[in-house]
Order: C-alpha cells, then structure tokens, then sequence
C-alpha cells in the first residue's frame, strides 16, 4: 500500500490478505466518501460491498452497496444525461457505474431476502454499450457481460412470484428471449475454463436459472406443504392448485437441477473456489429445492443430486465459519425431509400403524442439536481466499460419463468426511415425527434471533425460501 510517510500503518503479522488491509483503512474514511458530490465516492462505496461479499458479512455488504446506490440516485446516474458538459466517455462511464451497482444490489436484495431498494420504472438511463475509445483502455474487456447482467437483473426484478398468468408469461418470455440473444462469448462452452471469464460466465448462467427459482420458489412451497397436509390428516382433501401454481413449480425444480448440472461443470474443470457468495448460496438454495420436490416425487436422480449438491457445499465451506454452518442447516433440512417421505410411506401402507409421537420435544431436541454445531468460534471470520479445487479435474470437453464418476466421488466423500456420530439428528426410539416439517421455521435454529441466525439463513437461501410452514 502507497501512503505519506507520516501516515501510520499497522501490518499485523501473518495477515496475508491485503484487502483486509485495504479494507480496515477505507471504512475509516466513509464518513468523507458519504459528503462527496462525486462518481468516485460511489465507486468506493461499491469496491467496498463487493469485498465484503465473499467474507461473510453480508448485512455489511448489503449495507455499502445501499449506499453506493443511493449516492448514484443523488447524482442522478439513473437518468440519461445530455449536458453538453460532459463528453461521450464520461457519459458512458457514469452508464456503467449506474448499471453496475444497481445489478449487484438487486441481486443481493433478492438473494438476502430484503425490501426492494427502488421501483424499475424511475430508471430512464440506457443501457451499457460498446465504446471501442473506452474499451480498449480494459485489462479485462466485459461489455457484454454486463449488458447481458443488466438486462437479467431487470427481468429478476419482475420475477419474483408474478401475481397473475400474464405477469409469469412476460417474464418466461422475457428470460427466452434474454439466453437467446447471448452472443458466442458468453456461452459457457465456448470458454476455455482457465479464462478471466469463466466464472463470471458461470454466475451468469446461475443467475439466469436462480431468477426461474424466484420466480416459482413458493409455488412448490405452498404444494409441499398441502400435501404433508393432506395426508397427515389435517385436510379432507389437497386445495385447488392452479395450473400456473404447478407450472411455476415445475420450471423452479428444474432450475435447480440445471444449477447442479453447471456445478458440476465448475468442478471438472477445477473453477469450484472454497467460498463465493453467489457459488454457496446458488448451490444451496438448489440442493433445497431438490429437498423439498423430493417430498412430492423421487426419481432415480434425486440421491445423485443431494449428494453432489451437499458435497459441493462442504468443500466451499472449508475454512469458513458461517458457511460451515449453513451446511449443517442444509443437512437439517435433509434429515426432516427423509422423516416426513418415511412417514408418508408407512401412512400409505398401514394409515393405523403411525404411532403417535411427541412433535414439540422432538422438534426442540433437533434446535437444540442444530445450535450446538453452530456455536463455533471460527463464525464469522473473514475468509477471502478464493483457492481452485486442487481434487477436480482440468478437463474442458465435459462428458456425460464424467458427471457419473464426479457424483460417485462425492458419495464416497460423504461417507468419509460425514461422521455419525457429529453430523446426523439426534435420534430417539421413536423416530422424529415429520409433520414438523411444514411447522419448520429456520429462524429458531439457533435458539435465538442474532445476526448470524439471520446471516445463515441468507447464505442458504432459507430466508427468500419462506420456509415457514406455520399458518400465518
């Protein structure tokens, strides 16, 4: 780091990350950023969310990247400017600056399950565009990267949960239209996996699939949860599902598995990192979806993709606390999900053979289990290290073979690194009672309401899931 001689740094022995660094010295200074009139105040209130993105601290990052988005609404970089002040560089510039921030927010407010920052429709800037004068000045040149992500936030911003049949028909529509017009260079394919734009194309792409899973995430919630309740007795019969209810739920089921199927693309060409945001909470929310379908139908893939999609999340979580943590949630909500298919089963075979059992002790001797494991003092730490998957394969050309040898490793990695006697639920003789499951609400996982209750819940997907079975 550059500074005045007189200006004093403190180096901490063994701190081998120099964002950190970079970091600590910056957030002194935001109270000066917040007064500037300027774009570069905005650029540094967006480096700093991006940081803190991938170390852990989430409300943190949600928090700079409110403020960078608000800086840029002061400056009015959401409406197209034609003072003849400023030159066609700089125009372009502040249209990047603008678009860049408001994608980034949009998607963390929709992944963090918070309330939307702005209404789309103030927004009269154009979008990015070529500008070989700028362009050529680029290291690394991702016009149509951001074009591409500029056009998919706006459409993620009317997908959540459209309310009538024409809302879910635009923005099918409006996502067909968007993957085909991609151009050749970002098609994952066509990618050598040691390129610059590698990842970025992946979390393109996982994007693209997790908008259709906002889009009809509590449809299959609200399908689940009629079937547990039909069967354990509490309905006569299921409600009247929509056709649209079921076709949203469809489309989000399938997304998830497209989601697994491009992990598995990232870990045979050694790109999975031991901690990304969007990596972990992608490949979590997904491995959840593929739970929670799970309880309506099994085929033959189900086993494969739970395996593959837990497995995935315990090598990214490596050396992470909180994301250490959120693996144990997904492995919770396994453990339910496999109680209420085994109590559907016995229901189906002898409906007066299901003993009764006690749902609140049960219910409370797995909180109390789950706490346990995520009472760690590494929760929270700061992990920012983005290390290749030494284990994954360097192959480019991706067979269908390959996905079958990938997934059985991840099974015989389960069993060696999951130990019984740590990681499965707390059993007694009488086997937990699953209709706890649509009583399964993650917030009480810890046993308290504390930030990093709700930072596990965010990092997993849990909390945009609405996984609150109760009535409200």
């Amino acid at each position: 780091m550059v500074a005045p001689e007189a200006y004093g740094i403190v180096m901490h022995p063994g701190d081998e990350d120099p964002g950190r660094i970079f970091h600590q010295q910056a957030r002194a200074l935001v109270p000066d950023v917040i007064e500037l009139n300027c774009v570069r105040s905005i650029q540094a209130l967006y480096v700093m969310g991006v940081y803190l993105l991938p170390a852990s601290a989430f409300g943190s990052s949600y928090l700079y990247l409110g403020l960078a988005l608000r800086k840029a609404l002061a400056l009015g970089l959401h409406r197209e400017f034609e003072a003849a002040e400023l030159d066609d560089t700089e125009k372009e510039v502040r249209r990047r600056l603008w678009w860049a921030v408001y994608s980034l927010e949009r998607c963390t407010t929709v992944k963090l399950n918070r309330p939307r920052s702005l209404d789309a429709s103030i927004i009269t800037v154009r979008l990015p565009s070529a500008y070989p004068p700028l362009d050529s000045q680029q290291m690394v040149n991702n016009i149509d990267h951001q074009i591409a992500d500029a056009k998919l936030m706006l459409i993620l911003d009317r997908a959540e949960e459209p309310t009538r049949a024409t809302d879910g028909l635009a923005v099918e529509q409006a996502l067909k239209a968007w993957k085909h017009s991609l151009p050749p260079s970002l098609r994952l394919q066509n990618i050598p996996p040691n390129s610059s734009s590698y990842r970025a194309t992946f979390h393109l792409l996982l994007n693209y699939h997790f908008t259709r899973i906002a889009m009809g995430k509590l449809n299959l919630v609200t399908i689940v949860r009629d079937h547990l309740r039909c069967h354990f007795g509490e309905k006569a019969q299921t409600s009247e599902i929509t056709d649209q209810t079921y076709d949203l739920s469809q489309s989000c089921i399938k997304a998830a598995q497209k989601i697994l199927q491009l992990f598995e693309d990232v870990r045979l060409t050694g790109n999975l990192t031991r901690f990304s945001f969007t990596d972990f909470q992608g490949c979590s929310i997904s491995t959840t979806i593929v739970l929670l379908a799970g309880i309506l139908e099994r085929d033959a893939s189900y086993e494969r993709n739970v395996r593959f999609g837990l497995d995935s999340l315990r090598k990214m979580a490596v050396g992470n606390g909180t994301a250490t943590a959120g693996v144990a949630f997904v492995e919770g909500l396994q453990a339910i999900t496999d109680e209420a298919v085994e109590k559907l089963g016995r229901m189906a075979h002898s409906p007066s053979a299901v003993p009764p059992t006690s749902q609140a002790t049960k219910y409370a001797e797995w909180a109390e289990w789950l706490s346990r494991q995520s009472q760690d003092p590494s929760v929270g730490e700061v992990e920012t290290r983005q290390e290749v998957d030494a284990a994954a394969g360097q192959h480019f050309n991706v067979r269908h073979s390959n996905r079958h040898t990938i997934l059985d490793e991840a099974n015989a990695s389960q069993q060696m690194l999951v130990s019984p006697s740590s990681t499965q639920l707390p059993r007694s003789q009488d086997r937990a009672d699953p209709d706890m499951l649509y009583d399964f609400n993650p917030a009480f996982l810890t046993g308290q309401h504390s930030e990093d209750s709700m930072n596990f819940m965010s990092l997993t997907g849990f909390d945009m899931l609405g996984l609150d079975f109760q009535d409200q």
